[in-house]
């Protein structure tokens, strides 16, 4: 029929919030950006005299931050991108799915607290 063939893209080839290394180099625009983040948080926490390296008491908080990275990165997957790309791009524009995931999280962050505070 003379139709052309299209082409899925994995999520490798999706723009949202994931850091692709096309060209073998680590050292793209979002490495650096994502490292001046971090930098400048732990830059602003030392001058404030805010920085402690807190380590957990007991084995149960281990766990616990497993369990939750690894549904936070889940959810990531599910979402195709990042969860502050979800939050920060869509509510200024005023799109619905922002507003729903405002929601969502407060209430999972409510209802994660509540968990903590009575399983310490």
């Amino acid at each position: 029929m003379g139709l052309e063939e299209l082409h899925l893209k994995g999520m490798e080839g999706l723009g949202a919030c994931v850091m692709t290394v096309a060209d073998g180099s680590w050292f793209t625009s979002g490495f650096f950006l994502n490292s001046g983040i971090v930098a400048g948080a732990l830059a602003s926490a030392v001058f404030a005299r805010e920085f402690k390296l807190r380590i957990p008491q007991t084995p149960v908080r281990y766990v616990q931050s497993i369990v939750g990275g690894v549904i936070m990165g889940y959810g990531a997957g599910l979402g195709v991108g990042c969860t502050l790309g979800a939050f920060f791009s869509a509510v200024p524009s005023l799109a619905l799915n922002g507003w729903v995931y405002a929601v969502g999280l407060a209430v999972g962050s409510y209802l994660g607290v509540q968990w903590i505070k009575r399983f310490p």
